[in-house]
């Protein structure tokens, strides 16, 4: 009976120990820019999967500096060993904003208010 006893604890130890944890980090980034992430020290090992980026520093350590690309969806998978865990974050890519341009409207700068919406110009004067 004791033998099935330390079976019974070392399987329930295990499975404990294989859930997914979360990545320290943003879940949220914008497209075509760099983020930090993270999971707990102490590991012998770390490897970083990513999707939706690129790990540009870090590998193989327990933080990384992610590059996300295109807008859309993106996952961080790391995993370690000893102990045998996996971390996991989902991460939405949000498009960059496009910038307007506007000027004010100066005396020697054309202006779109001339006849059918021709571009009209005091010559400066």
């Amino acid at each position: 009976m004791k033998k099935i006893y330390l079976l019974i604890a070392f399987a329930t130890l295990f499975v404990a120990n294989s859930f997914a944890l979360n990545v320290t980090g943003s879940n949220s980034a914008c497209a075509h820019n760099s983020s930090s992430y993270s999971v707990p020290s102490g590991a012998a090992t770390y490897a970083w999967s990513v999707t939706g980026g690129i790990v540009v520093s870090g590998i193989g350590t327990n933080a990384a500096i992610i590059s996300w690309g295109n807008a859309g969806a993106g996952t961080i998978i790391v995993t370690t060993t000893i102990p045998n865990n996996f971390y996991t974050l989902n991460v939405t890519i949000h498009p960059n904003p496009s910038p307007a341009i506007s000027h004010a409207p100066y005396p020697t700068c054309p202006s779109p208010s001339g006849p059918n919406g021709s571009i009209q110009h005091d010559g400066g004067n």
